[in-house]
């Protein structure tokens, strides 16, 4: 699967850059136009990855302060990618930010329920990403000040209305190389996930099916 991970500044600019951006983009334009922008920020350094699953290993790695999504990736829909960081403990908390050329109502305000923190179209409108970029850095950085509270537990919850679970499992397979269930039980071997919790298409995917919850419980259900 081919990636891109690049910053426009030389070296030593990146390790001066105070924040991290990641784009999410497959257009080579819309990507090259943007790291021209950036290239003029002298505090921000711009990483790129032309993938979903790929740029979901780079937010948790990188832990970027605010994330730039397309929505139509070649592996992956930018949707599932909001679901995705959403639902990690390490990409919770990250902004957001869609980029797209789909200027459907419905389609912007259902991303936003979903936890997008802004939606541009393209073209873009330079001035007014900037300031949304500015905004949402600085809402995060304070968020990243703020004491964790070390004693929570880190859960995966599954619903049983995720339609886009079957191609997703399909595409974490041939990302990693590894069942989607090997997967889980090295996340929580690792300390990534302390739990999760089922819903009856991941039980069924995963051939579950006797326990809600892995971790399985220490005695069977009655």
């Amino acid at each position: 699967m081919q990636m891109v991970d690049r910053s426009h500044s030389d070296p030593a600019s990146a390790r001066t850059a105070s924040h991290t951006v990641l784009y999410i983009e497959d257009d080579d334009a819309s990507l090259r136009l943007v790291e021209r922008l950036f290239a003029r920020r002298g505090d921000i350094e711009l990483i790129s990855s032309t993938h979903g699953l790929a740029g979901i290993d780079i937010a948790r790695e990188r832990q970027p302060v605010l994330v730039l999504l397309d929505l139509g990736l070649p592996d992956i829909g930018g949707d599932v990618v909001l679901k995705c960081l959403r639902g990690n403990s390490r990409t919770s908390t990250i902004p957001v930010v869609i980029v797209s050329g789909d200027v459907r109502d419905r389609q912007v305000q259902k991303l936003l329920e979903s936890g997008a923190s802004a939606y541009f179209s393209k073209p873009l409108e330079i001035r007014k990403l900037f300031d949304t970029v500015d905004e949402l850095i600085r809402e995060h950085s304070e968020l990243r000040r703020t004491p964790a509270d070390d004693g929570e537990s880190r859960v995966l919850m599954t619903e049983e209305t995720d339609q886009w679970l079957a191609p997703m499992f399909q595409a974490i397979t041939t990302h990693h190389g590894r069942s989607l269930g090997t997967l889980i039980q090295s996340a929580i071997a690792d300390g990534a996930l302390d739990w999760v919790v089922l819903g009856r298409l991941m039980r069924e995917e995963l051939g579950w099916d006797d326990y809600p919850t892995y971790p399985p419980p220490l005695t069977d259900p009655e």
